[in-house]
């Protein structure tokens, strides 16, 4: 019996290691009201002047030619960093710096091309993520029916997962996929209410698709010019 009580005492401990070594840890314990933490984090999106962001879709996402991107925005509108994208063919990286109405765009080889800026923001606007009417802001101000689901550590930093109902012309303006988005996940920041992340189930050209926006370096002086 000894050796069975030792037994069982050792799975214990070996799941609690288990759990400590993981980067994510969940609770389900007092959490706040979901329309608490979606005022507080639309209020607190709003004054965001600069944040790094990567963005990853999953699945065959409709309408949507982006497949991930990492790069440095300013509420200016003013973006630069790299993306896979399809441009009338398949999917290649680029380096982009997205300045005014221009856009400068560089590919595996050669140098930068100047081009308007309408050849990306017509399907993905990087200037709207801290636009207060159209960007992250404005998606958790119009967002209905939000719960809280659990308090989750998100790159060291304790956060809410908020389950909401977005609006559509909130998420076309984020992410133009094809088709209706019914929910979404934010995680919101427990201490400033700033966004940690977004995931958005989107329709798919088959199976499951979705796309995740996350958020980082808020604040961080960033200078953006056109490339030389």
């Amino acid at each position: 019996m000894w050796i069975n009580r030792i037994s069982a005492a050792g799975v214990l401990l070996l799941g609690a290691l288990l759990a400590g070594c993981n980067g994510d840890t969940t609770s389900t314990e007092n959490l706040p009201q979901g329309s608490e933490l979606t005022s507080k984090a639309a209020t607190a999106m709003k004054s965001v002047d600069a944040v790094s962001l990567d963005i990853a879709t999953e699945g065959k996402p409709k309408g949507l030619p982006l497949t991930s991107a990492a790069f440095q925005l300013t509420n200016k509108g003013e973006a630069t960093g790299k993306a896979v994208i399809s441009i009338m063919g398949p999917a290649a990286e680029y380096n982009f710096t997205l300045v005014g109405d221009s856009l400068y765009l560089k590919g595996v080889t050669g140098g930068y091309t100047k081009l308007p800026s309408s050849m990306v923001t017509s399907f993905f606007d990087p200037s709207a993520i801290l636009n207060p009417d159209k960007g992250v802001a404005h998606l958790l101000a119009t967002a209905k029916n939000p719960q809280t689901e659990a308090s989750e550590t998100i790159n060291g930093r304790k956060a809410y997962r908020v389950k909401v109902e977005p609006d559509a012309t909130a998420v076309k303006s984020l992410v133009p996929v094809s088709g209706e988005v019914k929910t979404a996940q934010v995680w919101i920041d427990a201490e400033n209410s700033q966004v940690l992340q977004v995931k958005l189930p989107v329709p798919a050209d088959s199976g499951e698709a979705s796309a995740t926006v996350k958020l980082s370096d808020f604040g961080k002086p960033v200078t953006i010019q056109p490339p030389q």
